[in-house]
């Protein structure tokens, strides 16, 4: 889901990556 580029959504994306792993 690549809405905004911002602090936020680089730490959501970050968890997603972690969880995914």
């Amino acid at each position: 889901m690549i809405t905004r580029k911002g602090p936020k959504f680089a730490k959501c994306s970050s968890v997603q990556l972690s969880l995914k792993l």
